[in-house]
């Protein structure tokens, strides 16, 4: 769809805005939250198979961890 300047201007003045539409659709979406993703704001990570923003994959991360510590620590006496 091609549109001019000025109409676009006159139509976002109306509180319509013509590529709204197109541009939640195309831009991918969080797997956990369904947030927007875009690096800048929230993050863009890997988990898996799927897209998370950086909130949800370290809650996610965390919970790996707290689930699985690597020790017990140990107290040393100095000898």
């Amino acid at each position: 769809m091609l549109i001019n300047i000025f109409d676009y201007l006159e139509q976002v003045k109306e509180g319509h805005d013509p590529f709204r539409h197109s541009l939640t659709e195309k831009t991918e979406k969080c797997a956990a939250c369904g947030v927007l993703l875009q690096e800048a704001l929230t993050g863009y990570r890997h988990f898996g198979d799927n897209v998370t923003c950086s909130d949800d994959y370290f809650t996610e991360l965390g919970s790996i961890v707290e689930r699985s510590p690597l020790g017990i620590p140990r107290v040393y006496s100095g000898q």
